[in-house]
């Protein structure tokens, strides 16, 4: 099983690292008042990244939750 997880994870962040590789075009990006001008690949990486922590973030908050509620 943790072979599973560990080819699962390593074929994912190719993939990932291949889309945005390939993703190098400048784009313009409004996020409420600010526009910004960068690659695609930069805002495919923050999203990526944002998303990782969030997911861990998550993880961690209901595993810490379930410890706590008395059996």
């Amino acid at each position: 099983m943790k072979n599973l997880k560990l080819y699962s994870f390593l074929i994912l962040a190719v993939l990932a690292i291949l889309i945005i590789l390939q993703n190098t075009v400048e784009v313009q990006i409004r996020i409420l008042f600010l526009t910004m001008n960068a690659p695609l690949a930069l805002f495919l990486l923050i999203t990526l990244l944002l998303g990782i922590v969030l997911g861990i973030l998550i993880a961690y908050l209901i595993d810490h939750k379930a410890r706590k509620r008395p059996a």
